[in-house]
């Protein structure tokens, strides 16, 4: 929990500067739609908490595999939610191409000789129902992109879900253990969080704006793979035959996915 306060703090501060200095406007506009803003980062930051409790009581590999499941529950409750959404969920390209990926998630998380082993059915439970929490506020988000930039609410969001996070951590973290870790492992928790929350919900918060939430959480599926290419970069591991072949199901379920319309 505490690793992830600081990551949400290292983001929305770094956003929030270069905001104030190339799009201080974008920032004027997110000031007086703040209460968008209110529900959307409870749900965000009760998302961040459950994931990490999950995750601590189950496997890393279960864990990888139940986080997908946002590609099912995000088009079940656009199709809900959001009028626009639902003739991208009945296409028949959008839902093949879906099932597709969904297989080669499957068998590139468990391609390398993984096994679900005796995971926690609680962790399970915790993690299947953080899904459902980062669902909600995806289609949430959707809304409140047509009215702030992608820009200010990733400079937004990550601050006010810290105002969240900061008794937490006081009362259940190690939140001075940020001054005892190496300079290395600072950057290394600075810079992951400027990546994967700042850049990442910026490039994220855009896809939702223009492509919508069904078709933008169907690319996410393409994760493990991206992870198997640069795990053998940097790390020099490799993708097993297997991890392989299902890569191939799982970019063929989304260059089926790329070929959805959406109606203007």
């Amino acid at each position: 929990m505490t690793q992830a306060f600081f990551r949400y703090l290292s983001a929305g501060i770094t956003v929030f500067i270069l905001c104030f200095i190339f799009s201080r406007q974008k920032l004027v506009v997110a000031r007086k739609n703040l209460k968008m803003l209110v529900v959307p980062v409870v749900i965000v930051t009760a998302h961040q908490i459950t994931y990490v409790s999950g995750v601590y009581l189950t496997s890393a590999v279960s864990a990888s595999l139940i986080a997908k499941l946002n590609a099912i529950f995000i088009p079940a409750i656009s199709f809900i939610v959001l009028v626009e959404e639902r003739h991208i969920i009945r296409n028949s390209a959008f839902l093949s191409g879906t099932f597709c990926a969904l297989i080669g998630v499957v068998g590139v998380i468990f391609g390398k000789g993984y096994s679900p082993g005796d995971s926690a059915n609680l962790g399970a439970v915790v993690l299947i129902f953080s899904m459902l929490l980062w669902s909600v506020y995806a289609v949430m988000i959707k809304r409140v992109v047509a009215r702030i930039d992608p820009l200010a609410i990733t400079a937004t969001v990550p601050l006010m879900s810290c105002v969240l996070f900061l008794p937490i951590v006081a009362f259940r973290g190690n939140i001075h253990r940020i001054v005892e870790v190496s300079m290395n492992s600072r950057l290394l928790l600075f810079g992951s969080g400027l990546i994967a929350i700042g850049m990442g919900n910026v490039c994220y918060y855009s896809a939702l704006k223009h492509i919508g939430p069904s078709i933008a959480s169907s690319f996410l599926l393409v994760t493990p793979l991206l992870t198997g290419v640069l795990s053998f970069f940097i790390l020099g591991e490799k993708l097993t035959s297997i991890q392989l072949v299902f890569s191939a199901f799982l970019l063929f379920g989304c260059l089926l996915i790329t070929r959805v319309k959406r109606q203007e």
